[in-house]
């Protein structure tokens, strides 16, 4: 069965999104090296979270339209909005890229 389009979109979706945040807590632990490693830990979920509640509901309406012309036309959007790269090939849809 062929994956749909938006399987690898979410999954670079999600990618970029966590590369972000971790660059972010990067910079943070480099601009306040006092905290200490349980605030570290705290700032970090607090971040987890915010990323999460971000791309809950564009995940969830290009996973619910998967199979569907309009699932392909969000994951296509998303692509654009967020300069997402895609694996080189990916079943039946050939690779974007920014």
């Amino acid at each position: 069965m062929p994956v749909p389009h938006t399987v690898p979109v979410v999954q670079a979706l999600k990618r970029k999104a966590a590369a972000v945040a971790d660059a972010e807590l990067g910079r943070l632990a480099s601009r306040a090296p006092s905290l200490d490693a349980a605030a570290r830990a705290e700032i970090k979920d607090a971040v987890q979270r915010v990323v999460d509640a971000f791309l809950r509901e564009p995940i969830s309406r290009v996973t619910s339209h998967a199979d569907s012309p309009l699932g392909e036309s969000y994951a296509d959007a998303l692509c654009e909005l967020f300069s997402l790269e895609l694996p080189a090939f990916s079943l039946d849809h050939p690779a974007r890229s920014a």
